[in-house]
């Protein structure tokens, strides 16, 4: 028999709770796009279910500066799938990937799958570090051929680029001649002033920016629809390596959902759900925290980021709250280029009861507070 304490408080999987999923409105569309042959065939096109295409389209281009096509599209199975195939279009091996230090943990490895070398660049208050962007281009030149960027409500960090650094950085797309793959995962998840424009709409279809987004984290994760915003020259040749990997059904259902308007009231409530739970534990940390911890509100995304002093080590936390039912994910795991430091913690909002989250975030702060600080 296992002696090891459960956890009770999940402050760690960066999942959406099935309580927030429109299941009924969901069940009704899905029951209506049975009865359209289209749905129950494979796509007629390369590029994803034409119709859901242009679904997609207006809906972009009523929530963006843009004009946005269905010729514009390309329907994936999320966004995973979109950045790998964008790494499959953009590089060849032997190239540098150039993406934010920390960012997304999983993609990195996603990405060593193209015989790329992936390389991190710092970042700053305001995002990436221009600076240390531009010195990596210097260093490694005509290898640099992408940057992956998480413009909105970055994973891990929570912060958001200003539109200042968006358009800047992709001034110097343009000029270093890389692609961004924006992942645009969180930019409709915000909990108060939307963000600055996705970096796509700095791009005046040059070609230099490829934004993906996701149906998974609004609707539910197993509908695994997400889309890729390219050039219609872009969309024509990428469709070649591709396979019809986006579900026709799905695509339909997604489809459905914006053309009704469904989606965007359901956009309404997930507002307001997701932003309680995030006040809830920004409420938390700031009855609860010791005064030495570092921290800030995103409001937007799924996760808050905590930085920790030097003297102590996000995996002896992680040790001390496990013993008490707390988990989290070491910031650590966020890092490229060898040695991480393990002073950083991601916490995410979005699964957990309320109750749990403001327990959770008391007993974590309550292990910090038994950490040994040295000034």
């Amino acid at each position: 028999m296992s002696d090891k304490t459960p956890m009770q408080y999940d402050l760690k999987t960066g999942y959406p709770p099935t309580e927030i999923i429109p299941r009924a409105v969901l069940a009704d569309v899905a029951a209506q796009v049975f009865q359209k042959d289209a749905a129950l065939q494979y796509a007629d096109s390369q590029n994803g279910d034409p119709w859901t295409r242009r679904q997609i389209a207006a809906w972009l281009t009523a929530n963006t500066t843009a004009t946005v096509t269905a010729a514009d599209l390309h329907l994936t199975a999320g966004a995973i799938p979109g950045i790998d195939l964008a790494c499959r279009y953009v590089t060849k091996p032997g190239d540098v990937i150039l993406v934010e230090n920390p960012t997304f943990y999983y993609i990195t490895q996603k990405m060593a799958t193209h015989h790329v070398d992936v390389v991190g660049v710092p970042l700053d208050a305001e995002g990436v570090d221009l600076g240390a962007l531009a010195k990596a281009c210097d260093l490694y030149g005509d290898r640099v051929t992408m940057f992956y960027a998480i413009p909105s409500f970055h994973n891990p960090t929570g912060l958001t680029y200003p539109a200042e650094r968006r358009k800047a950085l992709v001034n110097m797309a343009r000029e270093r001649n890389f692609t961004i793959v924006e992942d645009a995962t969180y930019q409709v998840m915000y909990f108060g002033n939307p963000p600055p424009p996705m970096l796509r709409e700095y791009d005046t279809d040059s070609g230099h920016v490829i934004t993906i987004g996701s149906f998974s984290k609004l609707l539910m994760p197993s509908i695994r629809i997400g889309w890729m915003w390219l050039t219609p020259a872009q969309a024509e040749a990428i469709k070649v390596p591709s396979s019809d990997d986006a579900s026709t059904f799905m695509s339909q259902v997604v489809g459905e959902m914006l053309a009704s308007g469904e989606l965007d009231l359901h956009m309404e409530s997930v507002e307001g759900f997701y932003g309680a739970k995030h006040d809830r534990v920004v409420a938390a940390l700031q009855a609860y925290a010791p005064d030495w911890l570092t921290w800030t509100a995103p409001n937007g995304g799924y996760f808050i980021w905590l930085a920790l002093p030097a003297s102590i080590t996000a995996t002896d936390v992680l040790e001390a709250a496990n013993a008490r039912g707390v988990d989290f994910m070491l910031g650590r795991l966020a890092f490229v280029n060898g040695a991480a430091p393990d002073r950083y913690i991601r916490l995410c909002f979005a699964r957990e009861r309320d109750e749990i989250l403001s327990r959770g975030i008391e007993i974590l702060c309550d292990v910090l507070k038994t950490m040994p600080i040295r000034v």
